[in-house]
């Protein structure tokens, strides 16, 4: 038999939270939201998740607790209060990690730095559809890259022609990179939003013949997720051909 799975409201004026494994479930209202420290948030109430076995609940401070876990993907999103003899009123509630979360606030954000009534950043965003593919900062869930603008991949590695949403420091020097015939001129890169080292974007080279150009971008997939047009997966897990030419070997 399918599951049934609720879906919040997604109006600009929305807010809520999404598993951040599959993306596609939704977990709690913003407005269900009452508090939250470094790690954690507690909600009044969520949706799509389930509880564990009565026999596997467990014990602290004198509540009984259950893990609660993803509906759609079983991941394990945090515990629920079952019960609490001395204080009644937080039975049902539920708290969260929120490093296993996902917050929309119109579009998906990291929920460690957005809050239901905080302001994100003005940054370049591509659309979450299914057949437009792209790279987020896996750290902060800035967008960096469409698939369109992919060229190859190699181990770790992944060029592109273009990105978004980076920056790069004027204190740090260029570097030099050599393959077997090219010699390129590269500066280090940066997420914009939340200062994560992405990898290099080639700033010059000394062979016109070069098949990369100046302002191509070479990004390291392990910091890095891909939006396959379903859900989000590890950047070095999709389906896209590796190189196979000399240019493979930039970085080394």
């Amino acid at each position: 038999m399918a599951r049934l799975f609720i879906r919040l409201d997604t109006t600009p004026e929305a807010t809520f939270y999404c598993c951040k494994r599959c993306i596609r479930n939704h977990i709690a209202r913003g407005s269900d939201y009452i508090s939250r420290d470094a790690s954690r948030a507690l909600f009044k109430d969520v949706v799509n998740v389930k509880t564990a076995n009565p026999k596997d609940y467990w014990q602290k401070e004198g509540c009984t607790l259950s893990n609660v876990f993803c509906l759609h993907c079983d991941e394990d999103l945090g515990f629920t209060i079952v019960s609490s003899p001395l204080n009644k009123d937080i039975e049902g509630r539920v708290v969260l990690n929120l490093n296993g979360l996902v917050f929309w606030n119109t579009k998906p954000y990291n929920p460690h730095l957005v809050l239901p009534d905080a302001k994100s950043k003005n940054l370049s965003e591509f659309d979450y559809t299914t057949v437009l593919y792209f790279y987020v900062c896996r750290k902060c869930y800035a967008h960096i890259a469409s698939s369109e603008e992919f060229i190859a991949k190699r181990d770790n590695l992944a060029w592109f022609k273009d990105a978004v949403n980076w920056r790069t420091k004027d204190s740090e020097p260029y570097c030099e990179n050599r393959s077997a015939s090219y010699t390129y001129t590269m500066a280090n890169v940066y997420c914009t939003k939340c200062s994560s080292f992405l990898g290099r974007r080639i700033v010059g080279l000394k062979s016109p013949d070069s098949p990369l150009k100046e302002g191509n971008m070479v990004l390291k997939l392990d910091v890095l997720r891909y939006w396959n047009g379903y859900t989000m997966c590890d950047a070095a897990d999709d389906l896209t051909q590796p190189a196979d030419n000399e240019e493979s070997l930039i970085f080394s």
